[in-house]
């Protein structure tokens, strides 16, 4: 089975004040940065806030030097990933200037950020739900959207600072991170593929019929070795054909099945 994952740019969104930051800071994340430049002395203190927030992968501050008119010029590229797209708003700042150094304080309510993690926790919530409902019914199934979704709330769970229980249809009550790997793993055990006939008589072609738990399944991409290479295939209506490329040329009966 072929499944990619993509991360998404975190944006910040802010406002400028030149007054110091004195409300409680235990209602806040709070970062702070200092350097001779404003704009690296900004991303570090974004950086050692975001930090503490638990939704980022990584955050990365590079700080690059050039020369022009014989000045010296610093920039600041703050490069921040996150598994999901979630845009900071909220955030605040203060600027103090000493002796030529920049003193920066970064700061977004906690309780922005938990309303940020309760969205992800309904969203994770949304899409187990929908992935278990694809697989009720008596008609074609697609399984390519069921292991999309789930994978999709595997990533948010991830990130997820609480422990999250869910009730999945075939395991039970169970924490969604060691939970949904073994939900992926119980539909990929229950795909069959059925050789119908061979196609090519050059190259081992096959045609098979391809069900869940007896239903024919609707959609589904997947990628195969074959000792010799690796081709991506799909599923579509029920049916799919892979070509095998053996150096030999014997008749066979080629079984498939999914991990």
């Amino acid at each position: 089975m072929f499944i990619r994952s993509l991360c998404f740019a975190v944006l910040l969104s802010s406002s400028v004040t030149g007054q110091s930051f004195h409300d409680t800071p235990n209602n806040y994340y709070i970062g702070r940065g200092e350097h001779a430049s404003l704009d690296v002395a900004r991303s570090r203190a974004y950086a050692n806030m975001v930090e503490q927030i638990q939704v980022l992968v990584s955050s990365t501050l590079h700080v690059t030097t050039s020369e022009k008119n014989s000045d010296l010029l610093n920039s600041a590229d703050q490069s921040t990933l996150s598994f999901s797209s979630v845009v900071l708003r909220d955030v605040e700042e203060t600027v103090e200037q000493t002796q030529g150094v920049y003193h920066v304080i970064k700061f977004v309510p906690k309780s922005v950020v938990r309303a940020i993690f309760d969205r992800r926790r309904r969203q994770i919530i949304d899409d187990l739900a929908a992935a278990e409902a694809e697989g009720e019914g008596t008609g074609g199934v697609d399984l390519q959207r069921m292991l999309q979704q789930y994978y999709r709330a595997l990533l948010m769970a991830g990130m997820y600072p609480d422990t999250l229980s869910y009730p999945f249809t075939s395991g039970g009550i169970s924490d969604v991170v060691t939970g949904i790997p073994l939900a992926m793993q119980r539909v990929c055990d229950k795909i069959v593929f059925t050789p119908t006939r061979k196609l090519d008589d050059e190259y081992s072609t096959w045609r098979y019929g391809v069900t869940w738990t007896g239903r024919p399944v609707t959609h589904l991409r997947f990628t195969f070795h074959d000792g010799l290479g690796e081709s991506e295939e799909e599923v579509r209506n029920g049916a799919a054909q892979a070509t095998f490329l053996f150096t030999d040329k014997r008749e066979r009966i080629i079984p498939l099945s999914i991990q």
